[in-house]
């Protein structure tokens, strides 16, 4: 005797209907292109050098940040002082949480490097919560190493043999010259010295007092949260690790150096000429870097900000958009190594 499922099954079966089938997208040539690159930087990076490199890097970067995070710290509470005296008590209280926020974010940074449990402890635990994040995060091998699972990001079919393969190999290469252990690390340690750091400007509170919350899963799920914690620590961490792929991020209509930056990496990740140039993300990182020690990066945000308070022009803003005085702080970072 036949139950109710199968009677139906033998149904639709006498009458001639098929169970649905997913459509695949076919694999367009420039797709297999971007394939070719991506295990072609996998190559080119799968050296220990490279891995001491891209630590030597990582290393000096967050210096740099921390310097920038203590003058930045200055500017806020600055900025804290004169909204008090104007009675303005919301931005007093938001700019002084800022000011903290950024102080107490570079010291356990600083304290993290000899006891680095903690901050990596938070990080797997906002990333079990945050699958976003983490896609965003572990999307690219750091220093412009490739995509991480080339195959499925690239529409490869998995079962043809010579991609299969040529994914396995360079990712055992990657895996044999620390590169990857490198990448995972380093991304996990500072984004949870990140994650911290936002929370505490955000919210004027510790980590472990923010955590500790009876609605701090229903706050971590909130937009505020997304936005001005996760967004921003995701991306910070991306440039700490010059993994940003800077065509992912969204356009902007007053943004020139945006769509350069998009151009470079279509150059380079999608066409030939990245065979001869293959490192686009990290030129891309490597000029924003210079433009956020240099002061250019601050002038620009300055004129953007002035065209839309006097001239009434547009400007967009998301969670890349870097804020006027943590962008000052690093032009004096820059200037006081100088």
């Amino acid at each position: 005797q036949m139950d109710e499922t199968e009677s139906l099954s033998t149904i639709d079966s006498l009458m001639g209907k098929k169970g649905k089938k997913k459509k695949v997208k076919p694999t367009t040539n420039q797709q297999r292109n971007a394939f070719g690159l991506s295990v072609y930087k996998r190559l080119l990076t799968s050296h220990l050098s490279t891995t001491g490199a891209n630590l030597k890097g990582f290393a000096v970067l967050n210096l740099l940040n921390s310097a920038g995070d203590f003058a930045t710290s200055a500017i806020n509470i600055s900025q804290s002082g004169v909204y008090k005296a104007l009675g303005n008590s919301d931005k007093a209280v938001r700019y002084k949480n800022r000011a903290m926020g950024s102080a107490l974010g570079a010291l356990r940074r600083g304290v993290s490097v000899l006891s680095p449990e903690v901050e990596y402890g938070y990080a797997l635990k906002v990333l079990e919560l945050s699958p976003e994040s983490r896609n965003k995060l572990f999307r690219d091998i750091a220093g412009d190493g490739g995509v991480q699972d080339s195959l499925a990001h690239h529409n490869i079919d998995p079962n043809n043999k010579i991609a299969k393969g040529m994914d396995a190999v360079t990712k055992g290469a990657q895996t044999v010259t620390l590169v990857r252990m490198q990448d995972e690390l380093t991304k996990t340690w500072a984004f949870g010295n990140n994650v911290n750091q936002q929370i505490m400007r955000e919210y004027g509170v510790a980590p472990e007092v923010f955590f500790s919350r009876a609605d701090a899963a229903l706050e971590m799920s909130s937009i505020k949260f997304k936005t001005d914690v996760l967004e921003k620590a995701t991306y910070r961490t991306l440039r700490e690790t010059a993994s940003v792929n800077w065509s992912t991020l969204d356009k902007q209509t007053n943004n020139t150096m945006r769509e350069i930056a998009t151009g470079i990496e279509y150059l380079t990740n999608k066409t030939s000429i990245g065979y001869l140039v293959p490192f686009g993300s990290f030129l891309n990182t490597t000029l924003a870097t210079v433009g956020d020690l240099t002061g250019i990066n601050a002038m620009r945000i300055g004129i953007r900000k002035a065209n839309q308070k006097f001239l009434g022009g547009v400007t967009e803003t998301d969670y890349a958009t870097q804020e006027g005085s943590e962008l000052l702080g690093k032009t004096i970072a820059g200037w006081a190594i100088v």
